[in-house]
C-alpha cells in the first residue's frame, strides 16, 4: 500500500477510534486497528466494527477507560464502551474490542484456545489469525501499515488465502471452515485452491463447531447478495452434506435461483426437500424464523401467500365467531379463507368471505 492509499484510508476512520489510539500513544503503548475493518476500508465497504490490538495488558486497558466489560479478559480482550470524546448529542455509544497481543497453543473443542500467552509483537499476533485479508494492522497516528502476509494484495485480487498452512488454521478453529464460505459470498471473493483442498481433506472428519455459531455464519451467508457462491463452495468441498446430512445437496438449478430470491424464501428453497424440521432444531434457528421457514415451505415457496395472516381478511374474528366458529375451528376456517384469497384476491370482501365461511360445513374439518 503506498502513502497516498494509506492516507486516504486513514481519513475514513472515525474520530472515536483515533481518540482511542491517542490514549495508548500518550502512554507510549502500541495500538493498532486490526482485522476486518482494514479489509473493508481497502474495499471501500462500510465498516461494522473496529477491533484493536495493543501491547498493553488487559488490566492496563481497563484502567484507561471509564466504562469497560471484561468478558473475554482471560483471552486478553476488554470491551470498551464509547463515546471516548465529547460526542454529538444523540450519538449511541459504540463498543470496541481491544485485545492484548497474544499467541495461542492448542484449542478446546477446535474453538477456544487452551493457553494464551501475551507477547510484545504485533507481527507475531497477526500470525495466529485465519486469513491474510484479516491479518493486517494499521496505526492511524503515524500512520503505519503492517502486512506480513501480503493481505493487501489478496484483498485487491479478491482472493481468500489462509495465514500459513490452511489445514492447520482450520484444525485450530473449525468454525473458520464455515467462515471461509461466508466470506466468499459476502465479499464475492474467490477461495484459494490450497484452502479448498484443505477443506476437502477435512470435510469428513473435522469436529463440528457449536451449532449456534454455525447458524450465525450461515445466516450472514444467506443474507448476502450472492449466497450461491458460498453454497456452491460448501457443496463442492463436501461441507454442505456434513452440516445438513438430512437435506439433499443443492442442485445447479437451486443455486441459480437462490441469489435472485428474496431473503424470505432462501432457506425454504434449500431445506424444502429434506428433513427441514430437524435442521431448524439442530442449528438452533430462532423460533420465529423457524416458524416462517416452515410456513413458506408449506405454501410451496409462495412468499406472498405465506405472508397472509387473519388480519388480512376483510372479516373479523367476531363475525366468524357469530357463525359458530370457536377455538380450533376458528383457526381452521381462517386458514381456509386465507388459502382462498391467496388464489382469488377478489374474494377478499366481507360478503364473499361470509358466504365461504358459511359453506365451510360442518364447523371445522372432520
Amino acid at each position: 500500500m503506498d502513502e497516498k492509499q494509506l492516507n486516504q484510508i486513514v481519513s475514513f476512520i472515525p474520530r472515536e477510534v483515533i481518540e482511542i489510539c491517542k490514549r495508548f500513544k500518550a502512554q507510549d503503548l502500541e495500538c493498532f486497528i486490526v482485522g476486518g475493518a482494514i479489509r473493508d476500508l481497502i474495499l471501500g465497504r462500510e465498516v461494522g466494527d473496529y477491533d484493536l490490538a495493543t501491547i498493553a495488558t488487559p488490566d492496563t486497558v481497563e484502567s484507561m477507560f471509564d466504562k469497560t466489560f471484561d468478558v473475554g479478559k482471560e483471552f486478553g480482550t476488554i470491551t470498551v464502551v464509547g463515546p471516548i470524546y465529547q460526542a454529538p448529542a444523540g450519538k449511541e455509544p459504540s463498543l470496541y474490542q481491544i485485545t492484548t497481543f497474544r499467541t495461542e497453543t492448542t484449542y478446546e473443542q477446535s474453538r477456544r484456545p487452551n493457553d494464551v500467552t501475551f507477547i510484545p509483537s504485533i507481527q507475531e499476533d497477526l500470525s495466529r489469525r485465519d486469513f491474510t485479508m484479516n491479518a493486517m494492522a494499521l496505526d492511524p497516528l503515524i500512520p503505519a501499515f503492517i502486512d506480513p502476509f501480503d493481505g493487501f494484495s489478496d484483498v485487491q485480487n479478491h482472493m481468500i488465502k489462509a495465514v500459513g498452512n490452511p489445514k492447520e488454521r482450520f484444525q485450530e478453529d473449525t468454525l473458520r471452515i464455515i467462515r471461509l464460505f461466508r466470506f466468499a459470498s459476502v465479499l464475492e471473493f474467490e477461495i484459494d485452491s490450497e484452502c479448498m483442498e484443505a477443506v476437502k481433506t477435512l470435510s469428513d472428519s473435522f469436529p463440528l463447531p457449536a451449532m449456534e455459531r454455525v447458524y450465525d455464519e450461515l445466516s450472514k451467508l444467506m443474507a448476502s447478495q450472492k449466497p450461491h457462491i458460498g453454497l456452491q463452495g460448501m457443496r463442492d468441498a463436501g461441507i454442505f452434506k456434513r452440516i445438513f446430512p438430512s437435506v439433499p445437496v443443492p442442485t445447479d438449478e437451486q443455486l441459480a435461483l437462490i441469489s435472485a430470491m428474496s431473503l424470505d424464501g432462501r432457506w425454504a428453497l434449500i431445506l424444502k426437500d429434506g428433513d427441514y424440521s430437524k435442521v431448524l432444531t439442530t442449528l438452533r434457528f430462532p423460533r420465529k424464523e423457524a416458524h416462517w421457514i416452515k410456513r413458506v415451505i408449506r405454501y410451496n415457496l409462495d412468499i406472498l401467500r405465506a405472508r397472509l395472516s387473519p388480519q388480512d381478511l376483510n372479516i373479523s374474528s367476531e363475525k366468524l365467531m357469530g357463525l359458530g366458529f370457536t377455538g380450533k375451528d376458528l383457526g381452521k376456517v381462517q386458514q381456509y379463507l386465507l388459502d382462498e384469497i391467496a388464489s382469488n384476491p377478489e374474494h377478499n370482501t366481507q360478503k364473499k368471505l361470509l358466504e365461504l365461511a358459511s359453506s365451510f360445513l360442518p364447523r371445522g374439518v372432520t
